[in-house]
């Protein structure tokens, strides 16, 4: 009897114990599954809001220093490109009888007495003259502009040469003023 009473009391020492850890580990898991959530939760939700507006206020203020270096660089290629001064009357080779250019400051320009219009564009010292055509077809099918045509820009903007360098005939827009 002896022996059962040791075998006995050791099974009852060892139920207690595993039960104890029992206990102590679904006690643990149950807080960190169900107790420890929420307060991690609020807190992470807390540092997250935190990081999310600091991260959106970075990247806000990394696009507004894109924006402005571009905007920067942008009136510098406006400035330019597009000079103010290169805007007005034109005759061709300086004469008024053999044909008139005018450009307008909205980048479109005309020739007075001939159907000849369109849009123009300024970059560096290169002005290109795009026509507009009288009659287009379907939106999808016809362009509107066409036959675009380039020509060296005087820096002063005071002539522009119709021809190509070393040509021997010699064309050219000079401004009236």
């Amino acid at each position: 009897m002896e022996v059962n009473q040791k075998k006995t009391k050791g099974f009852v020492i060892a139920i207690v114990v595993l039960t104890i850890l029992v206990l102590a580990l679904g006690g643990y898991i149950g807080y960190d599954k169900f107790l420890s959530k929420n307060v991690t939760e609020t807190s992470t939700t807390e540092k997250n809001s935190k990081s999310e507006t600091d991260v959106n206020n970075e990247i806000e203020n990394s696009k507004n220093e894109e924006n402005n270096k571009e905007d920067n660089q942008n009136e510098a290629i406006v400035s330019n490109s597009n000079k103010a001064k290169c805007y007005g009357t034109y005759y061709v080779n300086g004469n008024i009888s053999d044909g008139v250019y005018i450009l307008n400051k909205d980048g479109t320009y005309q020739v007075e007495n001939q159907e000849t219009f369109g849009v123009f564009t300024i970059n560096e010292n290169t002005i290109t003259f795009i026509e507009k055509k009288h009659t287009t077809g379907p939106r999808e099918e016809d362009p509107i502009y066409y036959n675009p045509k380039s020509y060296l820009i005087s820096d002063d903007c005071t002539r522009i040469r119709l021809t190509e360098s070393g040509s021997h005939v010699s064309a050219y827009l000079e401004k009236a003023n």
